[in-house]
């Protein structure tokens, strides 16, 4: 049986007639509803609009880009281009991060290693020795302590 789009709206009107309690709650739910969902949506523009604020306001140095996909796209070439937008101070590309474990003693340890796929930024200083070359570390002086690392050489694997 087929109904108008009329006489559809017709029995909407006697079944809400019939029944006022439940068509009031309905309302009200409907209504409630639909203002929160209102107010929520403002909050994250307001939200949104303030940390692109806080991105454009003088003092922001730091935006750290997070690839979680295993091949990003972003090869080590293109962090040079990177660097040179206007208003880029430095670019520091990183891989993955790995556990190590201190080569003369070989225990594990809880020391992270990241592949260096960028120059080392003109910030990082090199206190000791030379940049390092392919297979070689640059650690903090914790970590120079947690691998055992007292003479400021040593192997990890």
């Amino acid at each position: 049986m087929a109904f108008s789009s009329r006489r559809a709206v017709t029995e909407s009107v006697a079944e809400a007639r019939a029944h006022p309690v439940t068509t009031t709650l309905l309302l009200l739910v409907s209504l409630a509803m639909t203002a929160a969902t209102l107010l929520t949506v403002g909050r994250s523009a307001a939200a949104e609009r303030d940390i692109l604020d806080g991105l454009d306001a003088e003092g922001t140095r730091l935006i750290t880009v997070l690839a979680l996909d295993e091949s990003p796209g972003i090869p080590p070439r293109q962090l040079g281009t990177i660097g040179e937008l206007p208003q880029v101070e430095w670019v520091l590309g990183l891989g993955p991060a790995e556990d190590v474990r201190s080569g003369p003693t070989g225990e594990r340890v809880n020391v992270c290693a990241r592949v260096l796929v960028s120059d080392l930024p003109p910030l990082v200083t090199i206190e000791v020795g030379r940049a390092p070359s392919p297979g070689e570390a640059v650690t903090s002086v914790p970590a120079q302590r947690t691998l055992r690392l007292q003479h400021l050489r040593g192997g990890s694997r």
